[in-house]
């Protein structure tokens, strides 16, 4: 029997007069979760970060008066989110805020309704977490997106209509990854003798690496077997037979670096009498904490007692003030196909608006795109509001808007739909331009729907500023991305990672300090010699054949 999923996206009604900037904000989203929730029986909330889990709990909890909501998210402890797991299916905990750490896999028993915060930036995601409300045999999910801001409402509009219509995105198969290419070659080895030929032959047999060119295998196996002194060898090559062979090293490096999913550099959080392990933090936030702060995890309050450099002592602070710790590179991104999507959908609706009336666009909204009358209504005042003042972004138009603030710092919005990726690599480029034409630092950030620029004032600026960011011409990217990449810390964070899943930073099952495999792999990354996909190579030695 065929499984129904019902979606609808909504808006909270703002508040427009209030003195408590704290309750300006959370105050309508958590009525309006509040209203949603009523005379469901269990309800799961999905946010898309670890902060806002632990922040939308506490701030739940405060509007029922009680522990009503707990928060469930891959830095909470493992015995914690069991506990936590149980008591749903059991019936005890009827409210629950969870990241993608609840999406798959776990037997949560009966729900009645998912509420998603903010897109889920994909359709599989959405059907993944809806899917949880109503899944039994014959079952209809049922859930709800809220959009905090109505400038989500056109992603949260057509991945709604993806989701209710049980349609995916198209997977992607990464194609000639060196990095994992590297694992299975020092495991390949380790279990036995091979030739740099029987090697080609099992891997031209993978989809992922067909048509794979022998001489790019050549060149991993050179630094694996270490023709380069940075890099410490795994195998040996003998040339003159052509045979791999193992070394002492080879069968545990194989073993402990395994996989693809990055180190991890949070710091383990225990109580400090019990020695019972509550979560984790981000080692950026514990850089930042001293002992005695009092933060958040997992719905209840903690003192840091002590910070050793491995993990976090805590004891309970009771109903102390605390705050909501951050994790960093939680963030993702739009597919370049959703981006593009939404910029048709935008320009749909600009067809339409000078054709038909509001509220038959607004019914149509309702109608195709699974959305209640208060976040239609929002959508098309958006539009509305852009057009005001400039033209609507589309698929096919880039908008670029100027102003200043109260601060007299002038702004540059660059209003493009095609996602994160697209504009951090085109805000890099950017970057190194204007760095070569002005006198003054600024502020630069790059998100799915465009990219911001942050200038201290008019001093020593141009009076076009539009035009300098129309000076990066197609011709120009390739050589402003080669000087601007090597220099930017997401190449650092890449390269590290690169470095760690292809075996040439060793891993271990004892925490290593972030601070100690950045600088290993900057020493590394120093050599300044790059191979495709991030591995590290230089010139060849004198002498060598």
């Amino acid at each position: 029997m065929e499984k129904r999923i019902r979606t609808l996206v909504t808006l909270p009604t703002a508040r427009l007069f209030t003195s408590d900037k704290q309750e300006a904000v959370w105050g309508p989203l958590t009525e309006h979760i509040m209203q949603l929730m009523e005379g469901s029986r269990s309800v799961i909330v999905f946010v898309n970060n670890r902060r806002l889990c632990e922040r939308l709990t506490l701030h739940l909890n405060e509007r029922a008066g009680y522990e009503m909501a707990r928060s469930h998210h891959g830095d909470v402890a493992r015995e914690q989110r069991l506990e936590v797991e149980r008591a749903l299916k059991a019936g005890e905990l009827r409210r629950l805020v969870a990241t993608a750490s609840l999406e798959l896999g776990i037997d949560v028993g009966t729900i009645d309704l998912v509420l998603q915060i903010d897109s889920p930036k994909s359709a599989a995601a959405g059907i993944q977490r809806i899917g949880r409300a109503g899944h039994a045999v014959g079952g209809e999910s049922r859930g709800c997106i809220i959009a905090r801001d109505r400038g989500q409402s056109p992603e949260c509009a057509v991945l709604a209509r993806h989701i209710a219509a049980r349609s995916i995105e198209a997977a992607r198969i990464p194609r000639h990854a060196l990095d994992v290419l590297c694992q299975q070659t020092v495991a390949m080895v380790a279990s036995g003798d091979w030739t740099a030929g029987e090697l080609q032959a099992v891997f031209a047999r993978s989809y992922a690496y067909r048509g794979f060119p022998p001489e790019r295998l050549e060149a991993v196996l050179e630094v694996l077997s270490g023709f380069y002194p940075f890099v410490r060898p795994l195998i040996d090559w003998d040339h003159s037979s052509g045979r791999l062979t193992r070394r002492s090293a080879t069968l545990m490096a194989a073993i402990m670096g395994a996989g693809t999913i990055p180190q991890s550099s949070a710091y383990p959080v225990h109580h400090a009498d019990s020695r019972i392990h509550l979560g984790e933090l981000d080692e950026e936030y514990i850089h930042e904490s001293r002992v005695g702060d009092v933060f958040q995890l997992g719905t209840s309050s903690w003192k840091i007692q002590s910070i050793r450099g491995d993990r976090v002592y805590v004891t309970e602070a009771g109903n102390r003030f605390s705050e909501i710790p951050f994790w960093r590179g939680e963030g993702q991104g739009r597919t370049v196909e959703s981006s593009l999507e939404i910029g048709r959908f935008m320009a749909e609706i600009e067809a339409r608006m000078e054709k038909e009336p509001g509220p038959a666009i607004t019914g149509w909204l309702m109608e195709e795109y699974c959305m209640d009358a208060v976040s239609a209504e929002q959508l098309v005042a958006l539009l509305h509001s852009q057009k005001a003042v400039s033209v609507i972004p589309t698929d096919r138009r880039i908008v670029i808007e100027q102003f200043q603030d109260d601060q007299k710092q002038q702004h540059l919005v660059i209003h493009s739909w095609f996602g994160r990726t697209f504009n951090r690599t085109w805000l890099l480029a950017l970057q190194r331009h204007l760095e070569r034409k002005l006198p003054v630092r600024f502020y630069s950030n790059a998100k799915d729907n465009g990219i911001e620029l942050v200038f201290p004032g008019l001093e020593g600026l141009p009076q076009d500023l539009p035009g300098l960011v129309r000076g990066v011409r197609s011709s120009d990217v390739g050589a402003l991305l080669r000087e601007s990449v090597p220099g930017s810390p997401m190449f650092a964070a890449a390269f590290r990672r690169l470095a760690e899943t292809s075996l040439l930073l060793s891993r271990s099952f004892t925490r290593r300090p972030a601070w100690q495999r950045r600088s290993r792999s900057e020493e590394r990354c120093a050599k300044r010699c790059l191979m495709p996909n991030g591995f590290l190579l230089s010139r060849r030695p004198s002498g060598y054949a």
